[in-house]
C-alpha cells in the first residue's frame, strides 16, 4: 500500500469517527441485558454520542447519518419508523444551536448541557409514548432512563474523548 493510500485511509478513519462511534453506541443501546424491564430504562447511549460530537465537532456528524442511525434503532426495537430519528434530530439541532455556549467549557458545564438535553429528550419521548398509546403512560421508565443516562454519561464521554484523541481528532 502506498503512503498516499495510507494517509487517505487514516484521514477517512478520522473523518468517519463520529458517525462510526455513534453507530456503535446505537448498537450497544439496543442490546438487552437479562434484567426485567431493562430495555425501557437502558441509558441513551446514542443520545450521548450525538451530544458529545455535536458539541465537539458539530459538522462531523451529519444530520443524514443521525437519521439513518435512528431508523436502524426503530427497526431493531420494533418502534414506529421515524420516531427515534425525529427525536434524535431535534436533540442534535438543539445541541448544535448551543454549541458556542458549551464547547470549551468545564466538564461541569458540558455535563449540565447533557442533563438538560437528556431531560428534553425524555419529555419528548414521554409525549410520543402517550400520543402513540392513546392513553396514559407513566413517566417512570423515562425518569429512570434519564437518571441512568446522566450517571453513565461521564464514562461514555471519556471513552469518546479518548477515542477521538487516539485518532487525532481535534475536540
Amino acid at each position: 500500500m502506498s503512503r498516499a493510500t495510507l494517509l487517505t485511509a487514516e484521514r477517512l478513519a478520522r473523518l468517519s469517527l463520529p458517525v462510526t462511534t455513534t453507530f456503535l453506541a446505537s448498537l450497544f443501546s439496543v442490546i438487552s441485558l437479562p434484567m426485567s424491564g431493562y430495555v425501557s430504562v437502558a441509558p441513551g447511549l446514542t443520545l450521548m454520542a450525538i451530544y458529545c460530537w455535536s458539541v465537539w465537532r458539530p459538522l462531523s456528524l451529519p444530520f443524514g447519518a443521525v437519521f439513518l442511525i435512528g431508523m436502524l434503532e426503530d427497526l431493531l426495537r420494533g418502534l414506529p419508523l421515524g420516531l427515534t430519528p425525529l427525536l434524535l434530530l431535534i436533540m442534535q439541532a438543539v445541541v448544535r444551536s448551543q454549541h458556542r455556549h458549551i464547547h470549551g467549557r468545564t466538564f461541569d458545564i458540558f455535563w449540565i448541557g447533557f442533563v438538560l438535553t437528556a431531560a428534553l429528550h425524555a419529555i419528548l419521548q414521554w409525549i410520543a409514548a402517550v400520543a402513540l398509546s392513546g392513553g396514559y403512560v407513566g413517566p417512570e421508565p423515562g425518569l429512570f432512563q434519564l437518571m441512568f443516562s446522566v450517571a453513565v454519561f461521564p464514562i461514555l464521554a471519556w471513552l469518546l474523548l479518548r477515542t477521538g484523541r487516539a485518532f487525532r481528532v481535534s475536540i
